[in-house]
């Protein structure tokens, strides 16, 4: 009969084999364990939390409180420096609230726990710390060696993209994100390459025409490489060259290179045509990435093609200096100790400057080569064949030898043109001279109208003057005058028409002008000047076997005359015509020596500058009606000056007394007069 109940002792015998077996699972889980209860005491913790933790045994009984184990820990250096109530109080924290996510601790052994705690519901709090230093380790293994191959790929001068064969990218460089300035979502890895052609051909990366088919033919050339160079021409006139080569390792390899300087150089030099199609396997230059012990860690095909060395000698892990010993035992360093010709290499590796400098192959090529230290350690090497370029240096070293030769013969034809047009000068009035080299003025027969303002002079009784002269002397003093004359009419703006033996013909007004009225005023001036020259120079000319002094009359109008070039095709003259010009003749031949007459008009515009007195009307050969002539008597502040006269203005108020024509006394009468009428 069966029996109906447990015999006393069998289920404590069952609760003490379930004990075990929960002892056995936890002491065997790979991750230390404590259970803590709502009052934070240890319920209970396996084996491995003791192994994990060397802590004296009585802190890890059942019952004994939570904190006490933390405070160990923390006094004992596992939460590193700091306040150890400050330590224990967050585990604690972490303890009564536990968020469930994890957390590390680092021991003081350099191991490191990873740490979870979590609210059961029965009560209290579940805590697994699991050891993950060997995890870390190859973590950290893995990222150095991918920062490692990020520097080589990233120190490429040119642009790197790689695809699988489903044509989905796998990685791409810095450089190519900076040469494609596209979306960036576009250059994820994982993501399809056509749809970034189909980015470029829709933005006018690959020209005009239909974008299906723009982008095909660049699909074609991803799944069918053929290793040639292309070229793209981006929307800012750049130019990039563009290769595609199949990987063992499956996929394809497409490199581009910014080749518009390089371009631009070859036009500039025109020392000839020359197309550089960069053979690549990655990029147009050799690279070699070498760690802190100088051993390889990566280096690209063009380096293994630009040195022909044994292929076992540029593996990664193989120390470089034994690649740098084979060149200089082949001959790529030159003649000398090969011990010594390597240090020097391995110096420069073990400092790099950044400097570049050349290496010169067997074969008679240039090499230049540039270290350079990188952040994540150790030094990349680049390697760029410059022979061309060197030579194109010595072709623009001979272009320019030459070049500086056509200089020189130029130069000298220019120094005789510039003394010829020197030359040239003494026989044309400066403005005219300067009109004609500088472009604003033609070399043609014409004319135009404009009003100008008419100088002529002569010396009175010239022949009279001068009969008891050689020929000789006669032709100096005349010389003389005219060149006392001419740089009196310069300095004022005046244009030299000619001169008619002692007589002078001038102009203001053409080619340059500042005015009607300003031209007028600067002849006047000028003729008072000339008068004033004449003065000082009397005594000069005396002493030359002069008896009596030149005296000029001078005539000046001011009216429309015709102004340019007269002439023939082979001949011609810049003059003036009209009666204005013989208006001034007949001034001139109507004015007593050493005086100015002017026409009507010119008075009219310097009456604010000199004073002038109304002579009889003069009867001239030419004109119907009897011509008006004013004779200046001086410009007003000379006469102020000399007491002549008295002037006062002011604004709608001018006094002037001529005292040559009217004593004190009776200057003052007439002005008391108007003094009593302005009171009155």
């Amino acid at each position: 009969m069966a029996r109906a109940a447990m015999e006393p002792g069998d289920g404590d015998r069952q609760l003490a084999e379930a004990e075990a077996r929960l002892h056995v699972a936890l002491d065997n889980m790979p991750g230390a364990l404590v259970y803590t209860d709502d009052d934070l005491n240890i319920v209970i913790c396996n084996e491995r939390l003791k192994a994990m933790y060397p802590v004296p045994r009585e802190l890890l009984q059942p019952g004994r409180p939570y904190p006490a184990f933390l405070r160990h820990l923390a006094e004992n250096g596992y939460y590193g420096p700091g306040d150890v109530d400050a330590l224990v109080a967050r585990r604690v924290e972490s303890l009564r609230n536990p968020s469930g996510e994890t957390f590390e601790d680092r021991q003081p052994d350099g191991r490191i726990y990873r740490i979870r705690r979590r609210r059961v519901d029965a009560g209290g709090v579940v805590t697994v710390m699991t050891d993950v230093t060997a995890q870390k380790q190859a973590e950290a293994e893995l990222a150095a060696r991918e920062a490692q191959f990020h520097v080589a790929l990233n120190n490429l001068p040119g642009a790197v993209v790689y695809t699988d064969d489903k044509l989905d990218i796998v990685i791409c460089n810095d450089r190519f994100r900076d040469m494609y300035r596209v979306p960036p979502e576009l250059l994820q890895p994982g993501r399809p390459y056509p749809a970034f052609l189909r980015y470029l051909a829709e933005n006018g990366y690959y020209g005009s025409g239909d974008v299906e088919a723009l982008v095909a033919r660049r699909v074609e050339s991803l799944r069918n490489p053929t290793g040639q160079v292309f070229e793209d021409h981006p929307p800012d006139g750049r130019i990039y060259s563009v290769r595609r080569r199949r990987v063992d390792a499956g996929g394809v390899v497409t490199v581009m290179v910014d080749i518009t300087d390089q371009t631009k150089a070859e036009k500039e030099l025109a020392a000839r045509e020359a197309e550089f199609h960069v053979a690549l396997d990655n990029m147009p230059g050799a690279l070699v990435y070498t760690d802190d012990d100088l051993n390889i860690v990566i280096c690209n095909e063009r380096f293994r093609e630009m040195y022909r060395a044994p292929r076992d000698l540029l593996q990664a892990g193989r120390p470089y200096p034994a690649f740098l010993r084979y060149l200089a035992e082949n001959g790529y360093y030159g003649a000398g100790d090969v011990a010594a010709l390597v240090a020097r290499r391995v110096a420069s590796l073990r400092n790099p400057s950044g400097e570049t400098f050349e290496d010169h192959t067997p074969d008679g090529r240039v090499y230049a080569v540039r270290r350079r230290r990188v952040d994540a350690g150790g030094v990349v090497t680049v390697m760029t064949d410059i022979t061309d370029q060197k030579r194109a240096e010595l072709a623009l070293l001979e272009a320019k030898r030459r070049t500086e030769e056509a200089n020189a013969l130029v130069s000298e034809k220019n120094e005789m043109l510039e003394a010829l047009s020197s030359k040239l000068s003494k026989y044309l009035s400066p403005q005219l001279y300067r009109s004609i080299f500088s472009g604003q003025q033609n070399v043609e027969i014409a004319s135009k109208r404009k009003k100008l303002t008419v100088f002529f002079s002569d010396i009175a009784a010239f022949t009279e003057t001068t009969e008891n002269l050689e020929s000789e002397d006669l032709t100096d003093v005349l010389n003389h005058y005219l060149t006392e004359m001419s740089r009196i009419a310069l300095a004022h703006g005046a244009t030299i028409d000619k001169y008619i033996g002692d007589a002078m013909l001038l102009f203001f007004g053409d080619p340059e002008s500042r005015g009607v009225k300003e031209d007028a005023k600067a002849c006047v001036l000028m003729a008072l000047a000339m008068q004033r020259r004449m003065r000082e120079l009397e005594q000069e000319w005396r002493n030359r076997g002069l008896e009596r002094p030149f005296r000029i009359r001078m005539g000046i109008s001011t009216g429309f005359c015709t102004v340019g070039n007269f002439g023939s095709q082979d001949r011609m003259d810049y003059t003036i015509i009209g009666n204005e010009v013989n208006l001034a003749a007949r001034l001139e031949s109507a004015a007593e020596p050493g005086s100015i007459l002017l026409a009507h008009e010119t008075n009219a515009l310097v009456s604010d500058l000199v004073l002038t007195e109304e002579q009889p009307p003069i009867t001239a050969k030419g004109f119907l009606r009897p011509i008006n002539t004013y004779k200046v008597v001086g410009a007003y502040n000379e006469l102020v000056e000399t007491g002549r006269i008295v002037l006062q203005e002011r604004d709608g108020l001018r006094v002037l007394v001529d005292l040559t024509k009217q004593d004190k006394s009776a200057a003052i009468s007439i002005l008391e007069e108007v003094l009593l009428q302005l009171k009155g």
